[in-house]
């Protein structure tokens, strides 16, 4: 999954407030964000998850309304959904771990399923059978079994605690950044935890190309390290700048970009695993979420001190004139079919479309308190 969780983000905004890709949408099962397969965003029901009221709160993407929120729990922050759409999974942000069943089909949260203390993040297997629940202190992954919503027996992967995860897209592996200068990985047939490969430095993030290939760790030193999902074996790191950030990947595969903390777009190139030239395209106040379009067009990249969103252009490698959506923008959620991305101002409890062919943004949808995720499902 492209949507990356760097492990500072989860120590403050993980255990107050937003917790990735999984990509991470992720991400889910495929889509960190989606519904695996959904076809189009017309049609569909965007749910936003209120930390602070504890509800969800659905809104048509096809007039932008808003429905009334739905009660689930203490603290929603962070959401997996069923490749079916059925089922929306909520992970809570509290001490005591606990993951919440929501159908999108009667809108009703059903009973609350325990996992391990402080859970992270949360990722659903591409065939729909398991859910994976990481905890940031314990070091341990919680299977759940979807079919009949009990949690089975913790898997510990050591560490200092789970940071964030991705799964193959053959869903038969899963890889857990355990901030410990290693990677370990899962089999999701046996729960088996298989031998951690070392990655030199603590992780601040972690991605899988979409074509299965390879894994790329970042470290707090700014370093991208390829490892192989063929031998699982780590590659010589790349550099790529002391202030990194977040990461997406083009849809081919062939160019990973990392945001910095300095304001540049640094593009990877996967084939030889090369760093290009970095690209300007704002003020060091850039370190917001990013996300991709699916035909990997446009990185849009959030500015939360200057209340914007700045679109990169990947095919011209330049960046575009900042788009204002005021407030704090933060996380970025983009439809299926790449027509509107929706960016969270938890400030203000609202979310701002933003029309990807024109880049202006819509009428703010006003959606809740401490707005932290957003899933889309038909």
């Amino acid at each position: 999954m492209r949507k990356i969780l760097p492990w500072p983000v989860l120590l403050t905004a993980g255990i107050a407030a937003l917790a990735m890709a999984g990509v991470i949408a992720p991400a889910a099962g495929g889509e960190r964000f989606t519904a695996p397969g959904a076809p189009h965003s017309r049609g569909m029901t965007g749910y936003v998850a209120n930390i602070g009221n504890g509800t969800l709160t659905p809104f048509n993407t096809a007039t932008d309304k808003a429905g009334k929120p739905i009660r689930v729990g203490p603290e929603p922050f962070d959401m997996a959904v069923t490749p079916d759409g059925r089922t929306i999974y909520v992970l809570h942000d509290t001490s005591k771990g606990m993951v919440t069943p929501f159908s999108t089909v009667t809108r009703k949260a059903g009973k609350p399923i325990e996992v391990g203390e402080t859970p992270t993040s949360i990722m659903i297997t591409p065939n729909g059978r398991t859910a994976y629940v990481g905890s940031l202190y314990e070091g341990m992954i919680t299977p759940i079994d979807i079919r009949t919503n009990l949690a089975g027996k913790p898997i510990r992967v050591g560490g200092k605690g789970v940071g964030s995860m991705v799964i193959t897209p053959d869903g038969k592996t899963l890889y857990v950044a355990s901030g410990s200068a290693e990677v370990t990985t899962i089999s999701t047939a046996t729960n088996k935890v298989g031998r951690p490969i070392k990655t030199g430095a603590d992780e601040s993030g972690i991605l899988i190309t979409p074509d299965g290939r390879t894994v790329y760790v970042l470290s707090h030193r700014g370093m991208l390290t390829p490892i192989s999902t063929r031998t699982n074996k780590a590659a010589k790191p790349i550099k790529v700048g002391k202030q990194d950030g977040f990461m997406e990947v083009t849809p081919d595969s062939r160019t990973i970009y990392v945001e910095t903390r300095l304001g540049t777009m640094v593009p990877v190139f996967t084939r030889t695993n090369t760093v290009g030239k970095p690209i300007k395209f704002g003020g060091t106040d850039t370190f917001g979420y990013t996300e991709i379009t699916p035909d990997g067009r446009i990185v849009y990249v959030a500015s939360p001190g200057a209340g914007t969103v700045t679109p990169f252009f990947t095919r011209t490698q330049k960046a575009g004139k900042p788009i204002k959506t005021g407030g704090q923008p933060r996380l970025i959620a983009i439809t299926p079919d790449g027509r509107t991305a929706y960016v969270t101002d938890s400030t203000f409890g609202k979310v701002i479309p933003i029309n990807t062919r024109t880049n202006k943004a819509g009428k703010p949808i006003r959606l809740g308190i401490g707005i932290q995720e957003i899933v889309f499902v038909p």
